[in-house]
Formats: C-alpha cells, structure tokens, sequence
C-alpha cells in the first residue's frame, strides 16, 4: 500500500477482505467505514502510511464499484480512469486534468471489470462514443494501435495476476476477462 505503483484493483482487494464487514452499510442502516477511519485502520493494522496515489487509486475503483458513474457519466468516467491509471483524482476544473488514450481506459476497465464481474451496466452512448473516438484516434496516430493495446492489456493482466497470486488467491478465483 505504500508503494505507489500497486494497481488499484490489488488495493480494494486487500480493503475488501481486511474490512469486507465494515465497508459498507448494511442492512440494519449503519453507514459504511468513512474515509479517514479506513485510512486510520489502514495504518494501524498494516503498519503503512498510504501513498496518496495509492489513496487515490482506492477512492477511483472505490466510486467505479460502488456507483454506477463510470459507465454512465463521460466526465466520472475520465476521471475514474485518472484515478485508477495515474493515481490522481484531479479533474478539469482544477487544471489537473489527465486525458485519456486506449491504454488508460482498457487497463480502467480490465481493473474494475474485475472486481464487478458480470455485476456492470453497459455503458452510455456517449462514453461509447468516446471510446470509439480515442480507438480511431491511437490507430490513425499509429497503424499498430490496436496491437499495442492488446499487448499492453496482456501484459497488464499478467501483472495483476501476478499480484494476486503473491497475495495467496488462486488464479482460477479470478474472473476471466
């Protein structure tokens, strides 16, 4: 968790199953942990202070899995994949605004494809259509786009799954992508 190159998905991994029973509400009408007693949790039974960009990877795929913004809001949607990829959860309006190519969005939607499993809406047209936008736009800026994608993509579920065995999990517990 300090390290600030740890993929988002392996960080909710590791705060779902250390805190599954308090990270959200329940039934009974209690609220969920809040943000700084995770933190503070976090570094009390982990001995870590969290990387902010590893914080802010966790409250990306956090508001990815719990919400429905990422595939329903074009603006949510980048900044998600911000979050997720870059470790920043800065938007247009303070200027520190990422813009997204095809491999920030693939490795956004593999991570959070993950963890939501077959539990995700389709996405709206316009994300569609932004999607498609920065597809046409990698492959004209390059004929071999769709190849580096797809590389990049392989080698990126390679890399979480290899985080995931070292954590102990089972590679045929993970969803298939």
């Amino acid at each position: 968790m300090a390290d600030p190159e740890t993929p988002a998905v392996i960080l909710y991994s590791i705060i779902v199953a250390a805190y599954k029973d308090e990270l959200y509400p329940d039934e009974a009408g209690e609220d969920g942990i809040d943000p700084i007693t995770l933190w503070y949790n976090l570094r009390e039974d982990f001995k870590v202070d969290v990387d902010i960009t590893a914080q802010n990877r966790i409250n990306a795929i956090q508001i990815a899995v719990e919400t429905d913004l990422f595939y329903l809001e074009l603006e949510a949607f980048d900044s998600i994949i911000s979050g997720i990829v870059h470790g920043s959860i800065d938007d247009a309006l303070d200027g520190g605004y990422i813009e997204s190519g095809v491999t920030e969005i693939l490795t956004a939607i593999f991570e959070v494809g993950l963890i939501r499993g077959d539990q995700r809406p389709e996405f709206s047209d316009p994300i569609k259509e932004y999607i498609a936008s920065e597809l046409v736009k990698e492959v004209d800026d390059d004929d071999s786009g769709q190849e580096t994608a797809d590389a990049f993509l392989t080698i990126h579920r390679h890399n979480v799954t290899a985080w995931f065995k070292e954590l102990g999990v089972d590679e045929q517990d993970l969803i298939t992508i």
